[in-house]
């Protein structure tokens, strides 16, 4: 996914990931960065699960983009279908990419403020903030707009929203 230097080879990763459980005496959560098109085949799924249910690890955690991409072509998977793979580990999983509810908009004097306040900490998608803050996606895009003709917030990638630099 994020170009591996030539000469590193699977079969190697995958011992000195196996050598690294067997010998940790510690607590291990392994994560599993899935991207649209590229790595989320089933088939390709099940042999990582397959291999990653051989290990003696905690937990397993699936993520999936959620932060602007370097690459316009990395995409997000969808909830839906993170929640029917997770099935396929006999560890612990869950899924740590999508926003939990943070702030409820009903109760914000400045709903603006609050759409400011989350970009600043990262740029995010509109149903990403709207599930986040608990708003309509329709108002939120009225927000967007009109925060975007302020020049406080600007369009990324075509599917993020950032503070305006």
């Amino acid at each position: 996914i994020n170009r591996p230097a030539e000469g590193i080879e699977l079969a190697k990763i995958l011992e000195g990931t196996n050598n690294f459980c067997n010998n940790h005496k510690g607590k291990i959560w392994l994560e599993i960065m899935l991207v649209q098109g590229i790595n989320d085949n089933i088939d390709e799924i099940k042999k990582v699960a397959k291999f990653v249910n051989s290990l003696k690890i905690n937990k397993v955690q699936i993520n999936t983009v959620v932060r602007p991409p370097n690459e316009i072509y990395a995409k997000p998977l969808s909830n839906d279908y993170l929640e029917n793979i997770l099935s396929l580990f006999k560890h612990e999983t869950e899924i740590i990419a999508p926003f939990n509810k943070v702030a409820d908009y009903n109760k914000a004097e400045d709903k603006s403020e609050l759409v400011l306040e989350m970009l600043m900490r990262r740029p995010c998608r509109p149903n990403e903030m709207a599930d986040s803050l608990g708003m309509n996606l329709n108002e939120l895009n009225k927000l967007i707009q009109d925060l975007e003709s302020e020049k406080k917030i600007m369009r990324e990638n075509s599917d993020y929203y950032s503070i305006y630099h």
